[in-house]
């Protein structure tokens, strides 16, 4: 069954079956005048009506809408004066498949002497297959090739492009960032955007609009009258007058958000006393049951997008996975590497933390300390094979390092020459060989000792190294006054 839409050639479906007729009426709207002349057949409609349907299905999109739908012939007129006035190129983005569109902008251009350069893949491949089809009306000699456009006259250029809705990867998005590798905008440029916002592109669409206007552009966008965008989808008066049509036994609210399935669904309450027996509205994935008893909503059925690796359909991910890796790219990784000997239960080496998405300072010191500071009096706790923290036992192996980052940042020393209990410069090598000055040597009695040198050197900012009794230290000193503030590299 014709309908009137923003594309060409839309229709609804009348599906015959052993319980009756079910009508899907697809995207409309009732249009007195579409372009094509082609108008909405509202007589099968009410055929149908009266033979009785069993169940409808119809478009809910603008049914928070009053009245109803402009016809597409009043964009029209704010295009011819866009046309008009424009003394530069003209740049005209709209949904690829609106033909009515594209033929508007293609006879306007013809009209005021301009030339126009189709870009963008959607909106090439369209206009072809219109074209083949004998659906869209191409005037010889109007075509202008993408790469010739800058060369020619501004003011005998129109340019017809893809990307209204700012992805990031179309036609126009590149061009507002100047980013095409044909088409640039200029100052004075007229950049048309005759298409709605769609609800969760609003972010996108006016960070490309910004980037077209830093560039000069007059960019004409939104609601205005006359209109530069008409909607493909019928208002509240014209569903209504499809419900009046049609009478259907149920009826079924679809395309929309949920708020507008409502809406849609609270307008068939008028049809309860002229046969309508129930309205259903549903989600994706629930399931209507119609058969010689009735109708209900029996169950869900699983839908919705469907991920996959290494572009083969059999590679399907699962949600598990989707849901960790949303996890690392809110969160990102720290990942510490440590060697530890199986058969002593010692670290081996010097631990590594390699991160990824973490915010922290170079040399892990202040994540080192951040961490430290938050465990309080856990700090300093590993307890392998019922060892200290760091891996062996006060007075085992001299040599064995106890480091809990990778030893080797040598950034000047602060000066704490004043401070009580300090000590000349001390020195401190770990196992790779790696050395660092340090200013004072810390030796707590005990791991109260040790958090309260940790807490001191995050609030100053100091950054810490931590080694075992023997680790590589020389001229060590044990501090008589732990209040103060512990220098660069204070030892365990």
């Amino acid at each position: 069954i014709h309908v009137t839409h923003s594309i060409v050639s839309a229709v609804a479906l009348a599906i015959t079956t052993p319980l009756g007729v079910i009508i899907h009426t697809g995207d409309f709207k009732v249009d007195p005048t579409p372009t094509d002349n082609e108008l909405f057949d509202l007589h099968t409609f009410a055929e149908y009506g009266k033979r009785g349907v069993l169940l409808l299905l119809s478009d809910s999109t603008n049914s928070d809408r009053p009245g109803y739908t402009e016809s597409e012939r009043a964009v029209r007129p704010r295009m011819e004066e866009v046309f008009n006035r424009a003394d530069r190129r003209v740049v005209v983005s709209c949904f690829s498949s609106s033909i009515h569109r594209i033929q508007l902008v293609l006879d306007l251009a013809q009209e005021y002497g301009r030339r126009v350069a189709v870009v963008g893949r959607s909106m090439v491949s369209v206009t072809e297959i219109a074209h083949s089809l004998g659906l869209l009306d191409i005037p010889d000699g109007i075509l202008l090739r993408p790469q010739d456009a800058m060369e020619a006259p501004p003011d005998k250029v129109a340019i017809l492009i893809s990307g209204t809705q700012g992805e990031p990867m179309s036609a126009l998005a590149r061009v507002a960032v100047d980013n095409h590798k044909h088409i640039s905008v200029e100052q004075g440029d007229t950049v048309v955007l005759s298409s709605r916002i769609i609800p969760g592109n609003e972010k996108a669409i006016f960070r490309m609009i910004d980037h077209l206007a830093r560039r000069g552009a007059d960019v004409l966008y939104g609601s205005m009258n006359p209109p530069l965008h008409v909607s493909g989808h019928a208002s509240v008066e014209e569903m209504k007058l499809v419900l009046n049509l049609v009478r259907p036994r149920y009826f079924l609210p679809i395309h929309g958000e949920f708020r507008q399935l409502c809406k849609h669904a609270k307008l068939a309450d008028h049809l309860r006393f002229a046969g309508l027996e129930q309205t259903f509205v549903m989600e994706s994935g629930d399931v209507l049951e119609i058969d010689h008893h009735g109708a209900r909503q029996a169950g869900k059925v699983t839908v919705g997008r469907v991920c996959i690796d290494s572009g083969s359909i059999e590679d399907v991910v699962q949600e598990v996975v989707i849901r960790d890796r949303r996890h690392l790219s809110e969160d990102g990784i720290v990942l510490p590497i440590i060697a530890i000997n199986r058969h002593t239960g010692r670290i081996e080496n010097l631990p590594e933390i390699v991160s990824r998405g973490f915010a922290r300072a170079e040399d892990g010191s202040a994540f080192i300390l951040d961490g430290a500071s938050d465990r309080g009096q856990d700090a300093g706790k590993l307890e392998p094979g019922g060892e200290d923290r760091l891996g062996c036992d006060e007075g085992e192996d001299p040599r064995r390092p106890e480091a809990v980052h990778r030893e080797g940042d040598v950034a000047p020393p602060a000066d704490h020459a004043g401070d009580s209990g300090s000590v000349a410069p001390n020195y401190l090598e770990d196992a790779s060989g790696l050395r660092g000055r340090a200013d004072r040597v810390i030796v707590p009695e005990n791991e109260a000792g040790v958090v309260a040198a940790l807490r001191e050197a995050s609030a100053a900012a100091v950054p810490v190294t931590i080694a075992g009794a023997g680790a590589g230290v020389t001229s060590a000193t044990r501090c008589r006054n732990r209040s103060t503030t512990p220098c660069a590299r204070a030892a365990r």
